[in-house]
């Protein structure tokens, strides 16, 4: 148990101690080349947070969604191969539950996320009537 702990903490050491680097080296990376490179590729420009924080939530999004119905497609294996053994039954069942569950969770927050990238890009969650005009007074 001792070993473990200690194991665990020179990792989250070595982790930390890390991470705490990575910004110095970052900066110390000339990446102009890669710059021109993608301006000559026509690669769209993410400069921006805004564009950089949208990319990276919908690739977490998009990998969410692939080990969801990556675990959709295991809890039918588990189901098919129980060979009528009522508890693996029952974890299959379950299991499947907890992917379908997972699956509309993401797909929610993928919406979610949608309407509001494009309140931030537009200026306004959708189009406003104006207010009726009385005519004739």
């Amino acid at each position: 148990m001792r070993k473990k702990n200690l194991a665990v903490f020179f990792t989250l050491t070595i982790i930390i101690a890390g991470s705490l680097a990575l910004p110095a080296a970052a900066r110390a990376i000339d990446l102009s080349g890669v710059r021109n490179a993608a301006i000559g590729a026509n690669l769209p420009n993410y400069g921006t947070f805004q564009g950089i924080f949208e990319v990276a939530i919908r690739i977490l999004l998009s990998l969410a969604f692939i080990s969801a119905v990556l675990f959709i497609v295991i809890s039918g294996y588990r189901f098919i191969t129980s060979a009528g053994n009522e508890e693996m039954v029952e974890k299959a069942k379950k299991n499947l539950l907890w992917a379908v569950v997972g699956l509309v969770v993401i797909l929610l927050a993928w919406i979610i996320l949608s309407v509001i990238v494009t309140t931030i890009n537009t200026g306004s969650a959708g189009t406003v009537p104006p207010p009726p005009t009385s005519s004739g007074r």
